[in-house]
């Protein structure tokens, strides 16, 4: 006698799923998840939705731009963003997310030619209608300035004034395939 289990093909599976369909003895008691206890602070909702939403928002603006892009869940490496640029290029993107601040507490980053951070600020979080600004830095531009920087914290500001920030969307767009 084998002690091996039989393997199903998928139609088989399928069939044996509708034949015990409207069977309740064929299943096994659903779980119950209760609610929690205590109320969960706001604070640890409103961060994971705004880290969403920033991903979602920069996807958004490269599909305006006609450029293929994904959010990547499972984040190898700091890669949230995966793009395909029309010229066939890929690029990655690490989102940096900033509430009500437009300074970067300065965090582990990957350093890789086509991999840009991007960081997404929302000064008015709880307004929908007021859009977040998104800077794209490249990352070698970001670690020379991260490594002559002094502090932990990096204003925005210094982006601006330190690194060559792509001037439109579409300059970055125009990257050409290596």
């Amino acid at each position: 006698m084998s002690s091996r289990k039989r393997n199903y093909t998928d139609d088989e599976v399928e069939r044996q799923t509708l034949e015990r369909l409207n069977d309740p003895d064929a299943w096994e008691t659903p779980i119950y998840v209760p609610p929690l206890t205590v109320p969960r602070p706001p604070w640890v909702a409103a961060g994971r939705h705004l880290e969403l939403a920033a991903k979602h928002y920069v996807v958004s603006l490269f599909h305006r731009l006609g450029a293929e892009a994904n959010i990547t869940f499972a984040h190898p490496a700091g890669v949230d963003i995966m793009v395909v640029l029309p010229s066939g290029q890929p690029l990655t993107i690490d989102v940096k997310t900033l509430t009500r601040t437009r300074k970067w507490l300065i965090e582990q980053f990957t350093n890789r030619p086509h991999h840009y951070v991007a960081f997404v600020v929302f000064s008015h979080p709880r307004h929908p209608e007021i859009p977040p600004e998104v800077h794209l830095v490249r990352s070698d531009d970001l670690s020379v300035l991260v490594s002559r920087h002094n502090e932990s914290v990096l204003p925005l500001k210094s982006l601006k004034k330190n690194v060559k920030l792509p001037s439109e969307w579409e300059q970055l767009l125009r990257e050409p395939a290596a």
